[in-house]
């Protein structure tokens, strides 16, 4: 639910606000990850793409590419980056919707960094397993612990 709030206030404040520096990295990833996952995509979708073997020979052989590659698809499923790599070379300045764009695009096309790790839980039981009290533990007795670990 706090991950909802999030991406609406995210959402309210690029229609309410277009200076690029507005958002800091963090909320620029997440905006990014926020239309990514509108448009049925995920963080590097388009690191590795599936490629004919045999066009790889030639692909090789010609030094040349004859099949599309990562960036290729990430170039379809985001056409404003064609407006916006325009606008970078023309030096015009870019939009808060344009830093995104390029960061939706960055994430398609490079590793996805690891997720953050989710805490595990640690049952712990410590059982005495003869009958002596702890006040008259002796070196002869023994102590059975069972630990559980769930993540």
């Amino acid at each position: 639910m706090i991950m909802a709030e999030e991406a609406y206030q995210r959402q309210l404040l690029l229609i309410s606000n277009s200076d690029p520096d507005l958002l800091s990295a963090t909320d620029l990833e997440k905006a990014a990850a926020d239309c990514l996952r509108k448009r049925g995509l995920v963080a590097g979708q388009y690191v590795k793409v599936a490629k004919n073997a045999d066009i790889s020979v030639k692909e090789e052989e010609q030094q040349t590419q004859l099949q599309a590659d990562g960036h290729d698809y990430a170039d379809w499923t985001v056409p404003e980056l064609e407006d916006v790599m325009h606008k970078n070379k023309t030096g015009q300045p870019l939009t808060l919707q344009d830093k995104i764009v390029g960061e939706e695009y960055l994430k398609l096309v490079n590793k996805a960094k690891a997720k953050p790790k989710t805490p595990c839980r640690v049952d712990c039981k410590v059982e005495l397993v003869s009958r002596s009290t702890l006040s008259q533990i002796n070196t002869d007795d023994s102590l059975s612990v069972s630990v559980s670990v769930s993540v």
